[in-house]
Formats: structure tokens, sequence, C-alpha cells
């Protein structure tokens, strides 16, 4: 299937750098074309060499949002819509970029992506994230597949995590309190022993919440659907010579919470609990003119749903379990004073289980079993960036070998310039994909002939500092191309169901 989308999208913001509450922090940042970035490129950039939109959420931004929760955050940022991010604690949230369908968004934690193998399109969960133990948050808004692979066909969200600090180790303690019998507290504790750096944080909240279900018997008995979730993170630097770093990291959350039976429909025993990990180890060696990074990274998900229906007996379960293990060489060097390569070799091992089961008193018992079912998908990049005073230009390929579906392949053809230092126009032509998660292959409406969905977007716009820092405008206009679009289709006639390109 083909499908074709035309988007027109623009933006002007008036922003100024006295941020006097809550609420106008969490507009569109403030930001200056000087500002440096690393997600558009894989290495520090400023914003003015970037043929890109990028946004960024800052630390001090992070900070005067506390009460808050990421997905709040990151729903006021121009671009980037998040469903269920006026429900409860804990809900589900899906993020879309420029009005591409969920999936379509790839998650970074520190420039490493991070999915959910055992979800329907792969998507991460962002809610398993705690605002205290965050940054800042980078967001490239457009196509990413040449350097960062699947799902970065409309954006790409990189949520970098606090890192030790230089100087004497120092201990936070923190408290908040709200509406619905909301709480948290936290404790962190940041900096340096000699060569070696130290960032712990961790955070507990609990709420109350209110019923997800809306009660439209006017009985107004429907229960609260409460919130719990424990969240750190950790972060060890050693720092051998001048020369080699190497850091080990390590991000965990339990989300515990309520849920009901439907829109309109109270369920006093629907309850699920999420738990998430995502650690590694990296290394980096700097060379007379660039770098050499190696990356290991975990990502363990694991979803439970139980439903215990009352004085009845009926029960239902769900365990969806997923697991990937990722590994990353880049070289990142300064080929001349005008030309720099980024180039890379990744591997990544997907594998999920899923169980469903239940016992009706009306249908009988039900079971539904994806066994451990895995996949894997090797992918070599470079990417060169050219400068020439105010000439910026971006060219990059990617090949990728899927142990399912084979070869495919992505580029990205990126030229700007920029007048003054404040004044940018910019334009793109760049191919992404999406590889088929492990449910659209293995559940069962499971299909091994499913082919990654291949897109390409045209793209051209503006980015102008008027009053650096405080007054800016943007524009941006993209057009979408997608094919072999996964679906899923049922039979009119057979009622059988099975997922389609």
């Amino acid at each position: 299937m083909k499908k074709n989308y035309l988007v027109a999208a623009s933006l002007g913001f008036v922003q100024f750098a006295l941020l006097t509450s809550i609420a106008s922090a969490q507009e569109e940042p403030v930001r200056s074309l000087d500002e440096v970035v690393v997600t558009a490129n894989r290495s520090p950039r400023k914003l003015a060499e970037v043929g890109r939109v990028v946004r960024v959420i800052t630390a001090e931004q992070l900070e005067k949002s506390q009460g808050r929760n990421l997905t709040e955050v990151l729903n006021n940022v121009a671009g980037i819509n998040l469903s269920g991010t006026g429900n409860n604690m804990g809900s589900n949230v899906s993020v879309f970029t420029r009005g591409a369908t969920a999936g379509n968004t790839l998650i970074l934690i520190d420039g490493a992506p991070v999915n959910n193998a055992s979800g329907i399109s792969g998507e991460y969960d962002i809610t398993s994230f705690a605002i205290d133990q965050i940054e800042r948050v980078e967001i490239l808004r457009g196509v990413n597949s040449t350097l960062y692979g699947s799902d970065a066909v409309a954006g790409v969200i990189n949520i970098i995590t606090k890192k030790p600090a230089a100087g004497k180790l120092n201990a936070s303690v923190q408290g908040t309190a709200g509406s619905y019998n909301t709480f948290k507290q936290a404790v962190g504790l940041n900096g340096s022993l000699g060569k070696t750096g130290i960032a712990f944080n961790f955070s507990n909240t609990s709420s109350d919440g209110m019923s997800i279900a809306k009660d439209k018997t006017g009985t107004g008995n429907f229960d609260k659907d409460g919130f719990d979730q424990l969240a750190f993170t950790t972060d060890l630097k050693q720092q051998f010579d001048d020369k080699f770093l190497v850091s080990a990291h390590a991000q965990a959350g339990q989300n515990y919470f309520d849920l009901d039976g439907g829109a309109f429909a109270d369920d006093v025993d629907y309850r699920s609990r999420n738990t998430s990990f995502f650690g590694g180890i990296n290394a980096k060696y700097l060379l007379p003119k660039g770098n050499l990074s190696f990356i290991f990274n975990q990502n363990n998900v694991k979803n439970k749903f139980v439903n215990q229906i009352g004085s009845t007996g009926d029960f239902a379960r769900q365990d969806n379990i997923g697991k990937i293990s990722y590994s990353e060489a880049i070289l990142d060097q300064q080929l001349s004073e005008t030309l720099n390569l980024i180039a890379g070799a990744n591997y990544r091992n997907i594998n999920s289980s899923q169980l469903y089961e239940s016992v009706s008193a009306l249908y009988g018992p039900y079971n539904s079993y994806v066994p451990e079912s895995k996949n894997n998908i090797f992918s070599g990049y470079a990417d060169l960036f050219l400068k020439a005073g105010g000439f910026n230009f971006d060219l990059g390929g990617r090949y990728n070998n899927h142990s399912v579906y084979g070869n495919n392949n992505t580029y990205t053809i990126n030229p700007s310039y920029v007048i003054d230092g404040r004044y940018k126009i910019f334009t793109s032509l760049a191919s992404g994909y999406k590889i088929p998660s492990i449910y659209q292959l293995y559940s069962q409406y499971g299909n091994l002939d499913l082919k990654p969905e291949s897109s390409t977007t045209y793209e051209a716009g503006f980015d102008f500092d008027l009053v650096p820092s405080k007054l800016g405008f943007n524009a941006s206009f993209f057009k979408r191309d997608i094919e072999d679009l996964i679906y899923f289709n049922t039979d009119p006639v057979t009622f059988a169901s099975q997922y389609l390109n």
C-alpha cells in the first residue's frame, strides 16, 4: 500500500528570555542559532549549521516544570502531539510528530535508540521517565533514518539524562504535593571523586488519581484509578587518561496503575504493572582530529495486565515481554577544516514473547500465546558534513540487513545557508523506514512476508533569529510519501485478520 502525505507546516513564535511562570516555560522553547545540539548529526553542531528543525527543552525549563511529567512538557512543543496526556498518570501515551502515526517517532536515551519490542508498533513508553532525572531534551522534527535507523520517519526525541558534574559530591532532596493526593519524593547524588564521576537519582511518585472512565450513570461512585511509580537513574564515569573515557549507565522504572473497562465503564479490579530497564556501557577514545565511540546497551520492557472480575470468577491476564540488545561503533572524524565524517555500524537483536489468557463464565477459557520470537538487523552508515562559510551541506547513506525481510537503504541530502549567523534557510530530501514489529511478524495476525515501510520526505524552510535568544520566527514545509504501509486487514467474508503491506 502506498500513501502520500502533503503537509505544509509553519510556526511563528515570539519568546522572551524572562520566563516568570511554569506555563510560559512550556511554550516553544527560547533558543538561539548559536545553541549547540547533538541529535541532528550525532556530533555537536550549532543550530545555525543544522539544516533541520531542532528544538531544545533545557535544564532550566525542566526545573520549572516540577509537578508535571515529561509527556505534558513535550505536548507543548510545536509539531509534537501526545495522546492521553490529560488522563491519569500511567495512562498509555502515544507520540505523534508531524501527523505521522504512532511508532514513527524514535525515542533516544542519551543518543541510543530504545523501543518496546513487545508492543504492536514497537513504540517506547516515555511515561517511565521521571522529569527530575532528565538534563535536557532535544527534539528533531523530520526524518533521520540515515543516522538512527528504523522509526525515525517523522522525528526523533533525544532524552539526555543527568551526568556526573565536576567538583565534590552534592546531595539533593526534594518533595512535592499536588491535587488528587499526589505526592513525590526524590533524592539525588552528583559529583566526582578524583577521576570517577557519579550521578544517582531516585524518585517515588504516588497519586489517588481520578476515574479514567466517564461516569454517565450519574451515581458518582466510579472508583479512582491510582498510580505509583518508582524510578531511578545512575551514571558512573571513569576518565582513565586524557584520551580514554568509560561510562556505565542504568535507567529503570516500575509503574503500577489502575485501569477501567472502557470510556464509560468502571472496573475496580483492572490493574497494570509496567517495568522497564535501560542500561549499558559506553567507551570513547579521542583521536587527533576526532573520536571513536563504542556503545553496548540492553533495553528490557515487561507489561503485565490483570483483571479479576468480581464474584463471577471471570479472569483475564496479559503478559508482554520485550528485550533488545544493541551495540554500535561510531567514528566522528574531522577530515579537513571544512569536512567532517560520521561513520558507524550497529547490530540490534530483538526478541519478544506475549501471553493472553482468560476464563469467562459466558465464553469459557481462552489462551493466546506468542512464544519467544526474535529477529536482528545489522546497519552501516556514513554521513559527510561540509561547512564552507555560510553554506552547509549534509550528505549521508545507510545500508540495513534484516534477518527476515533482507536489505534496504536510506539516504539524506540536506543543504542549508546561514546569513549573518542569524538567518537560516534549508532544504532536504531524505528517505526513512520502519521495520515490522515482532507482533506484526509472529503473532496470530503476523505475516513473515511483510516488508519495511519506506518513506521519502521533501522539506524546505527557514529559521530566523530576529533578536537572538529573545525573538525568533521559523517555518517549514514538507511532503512525505510512504510506500509498503503496514496495516491490519480483516477479510469481510471469512473474518480472518492479518497484517499486510
